[in-house]
């Protein structure tokens, strides 16, 4: 088994922080696209992955197979408590979940290139949704998004959400087999993932003048907060100034609905989080998702994933919304 830079990167980090003679990887989903360049690594086949401190690594396929006498740093975050307790009770180790996702954040070239091609096929998937909308209910669209996504990529980052008319006023509403004859207002919220990264996008669409004007105002918003996103802004002044555009919705704005944004990477919600003080630094990676929500009528929401840069305006990792709203 390989490392992966970053996955070089963080382990020197945490023998230089830990005395631990080893790490030890059981976050199967997730964690091993972030250390490992081997693909076929089974979670089946495996008890967890470490890595000594002179980054050699191997499979470990038994409890019984861990030196009890060695002490070894485990990311905590993503293991049952079923698993937990078991191996509480068999070595000695220390939690280094905290330096992990402190790191996650700053993405590397390898990663940010996995991410635009994460983009990439979401915006195919996009197009491929509007060309079903006429024709299938919420739930056959999301389900036809799944398969192709299966197929362009390594699968989806969530379950598709595809909503009609005063549906799209739920924010987690769940695809439902209705398709009506008029499908005056349309959401679609989707992400591809590609080498374990995710992409999550969302597009809201109409025919209707009200809800068409309401549409441009959110995209415009966007772009905006497109110009402030960037190295040293924090996301609570890019959520303040959200939140100051939209206050006349009152509480049909996003704000009392969800936050504006989130961290994304191997999770499609990480680090950082738009309920913090975070201040933006190069090569993280966001959503940023402004939208309102009138109860019983529609809801709209506009999102993208985004790299943020030094000086420059955050850098979209979407592309095809520009020509369909």
């Amino acid at each position: 088994m390989y490392l992966t830079s970053q996955g070089k990167e963080i382990v020197k980090n945490i023998f230089d922080k830990y005395t631990v003679n080893a790490v030890l990887i059981f976050d199967f989903q997730n964690i091993k696209y972030y250390f490992f360049k081997d693909r076929s690594l089974n979670k089946d086949d495996v008890f967890a992955y470490i890595v000594w401190n002179n980054l050699k690594s191997e499979v470990i396929q038994h409890p019984k197979e861990i030196d009890e006498k060695s002490y070894y740093g485990i990311y905590l975050n993503d293991i049952s408590y079923e698993k937990y307790k078991r191996i509480k009770s068999t070595f000695k180790f220390k939690d280094i979940s905290k330096v992990v996702n402190e790191l996650r954040q700053i993405k590397s070239i390898e990663e940010i290139n996995k991410m635009k091609k994460a983009g990439k096929i979401t915006d195919e998937i996009l197009l491929t949704a509007l060309s079903l909308i006429d024709s299938y209910s919420e739930n056959e669209v999301s389900k036809i998004l799944k398969g192709e996504m299966e197929i362009k990529g390594e699968g989806y980052a969530f379950t598709p959400i595809v909503a009609y008319n005063k549906n799209t006023s739920s924010i987690h509403h769940i695809p439902k087999q209705y398709s009506p004859s008029k499908k005056d207002v349309i959401l679609i919220d989707v992400g591809a993932k590609y080498k374990g990264y995710c992409n999550d996008t969302t597009i809201s669409l109409s025919k209707k003048r009200e809800v068409k004007d309401k549409i441009s105002e959110i995209f415009h918003l966007l772009m905006e907060l497109e110009d402030i996103a960037k190295e040293g802004k924090s996301v609570k002044e890019i959520t303040h100034y959200a939140k100051e555009k939209l206050t006349k919705y009152g509480k049909a704005s996003f704000y009392h609905h969800h936050l504006l944004g989130h961290g994304i990477g191997i999770e499609v919600h990480e680090k950082p989080f738009f309920n913090s003080n975070t201040v933006l630094k190069k090569n993280m990676t966001i959503t940023l998702e402004p939208g309102i929500y009138i109860k019983n009528k529609y809801g709209i929401r506009i999102e993208k994933t985004y790299i943020i840069r030094k000086e420059k305006r955050a850098k979209p990792l979407n592309k095809a919304m520009e020509q369909l709203i």
